[in-house]
């Protein structure tokens, strides 16, 4: 009797801040944010095999090293020693290359997956196993919904949330950036020493949804809307339709709204259907 395959979901992300710090010697930058989980997945299904295979429902996502779910499973079997393959199904619904995080998530689905099909990995091996595959993968991987990632993204504090529905809507109109390019246009920049993200912490603790909104923080936005001025347009439509607040996610170039209700915030969709993603997504 063949074995059934384990299907799991992916949830995306949304930086509510990003703070960035001074470039280190092995390149990568320090940063400070508080990443937020939200109900927008893609969906992965996952059966034992003899090799490592992938397949996706759309044609242009590759199926070798390239793909981060692949090298989670290399990874994972090389650490373990474990003799065994697995074959991955992804159907996507995160944009990808959008600062959502998607190639991320799908990653940390396919480490639980194989945590579930074979051995359990000791919880810190697990975190550096993740570590290594990107920044946003030990979030992806974690429990918490909300989080404070320091470092490069591996201290990570869990954050309690007050009560308070908060929706997201999300507009991408633009191509992928390079994140390299993105943090190297930053590190040209003058820095703002004044920007913090404690009026953030506060908000999210206290369930003060309106805080919340006027503290949301990106430091990344001055280079990329300096490359890409319609996302600063979006930002101030969004506004217009009744964002409480706006920002963009990780390096771009997917802008959110905030809205305290599913109604408001499918209203405020309707102005955006147009583009070429435009979707809604609560909190979790």
């Amino acid at each position: 009797m063949r074995e059934k395959r384990l299907t799991l979901w992916a949830p995306a992300k949304i930086n509510l801040s990003l703070l960035v710090g001074e470039c280190r010697a092995d390149g990568y930058h320090e940063i400070r944010s508080v990443m937020q989980k939200i109900a927008l997945y893609d969906t992965l299904s996952f059966q034992r095999a003899d090799g490592i295979t992938i397949a996706s429902d759309l044609k242009y996502l590759p199926t070798d090293e390239r793909n981060l779910c692949v090298r989670a499973a290399q990874a994972y079997f090389e650490s373990t020693g474990i003799k065994g393959g697995v074959d991955i199904r992804v159907r996507k619904a995160i944009p990808v290359g959008a600062g959502l995080g998607g190639g991320s998530a799908d990653a940390a689905c396919t480490l639980r997956a194989l945590q579930t099909l074979y051995e359990p990995m000791e919880e810190g091996a697990l975190f550096d196993l993740a570590l290594s595959l990107g920044a946003d993968v030990p979030f992806c991987l974690a429990p918490q919904n909300t989080c404070l990632c320091e470092g490069v993204g591996e201290k990570m504090t869990p954050v309690s949330r007050g009560k308070g529905e908060l929706y997201a809507l999300l507009v991408k109109n633009e191509r992928k950036l390079s994140t390299a390019s993105v943090y190297s246009a930053f590190d040209e920049l003058e820095r703002d020493g004044d920007a913090n993200d404690e009026d953030l912490l506060s908000a999210l603790e206290t369930g003060d949804r309106e805080l919340l909104c006027d503290s949301l923080v990106n430091q990344l936005e001055a280079p990329v809307f300096l490359q890409k001025p319609s996302l600063l347009t979006l930002c101030g439509k969004m506004k217009e339709y009744g964002a409480h607040g706006v920002r963009m996610s990780g390096a771009g170039p997917t802008v959110y709204g905030l809205f305290f209700s599913a109604e408001e915030a499918a209203r405020a969709a309707k102005s955006f259907s147009d583009e070429p993603f435009c979707r809604v997504a609560k909190f979790l």
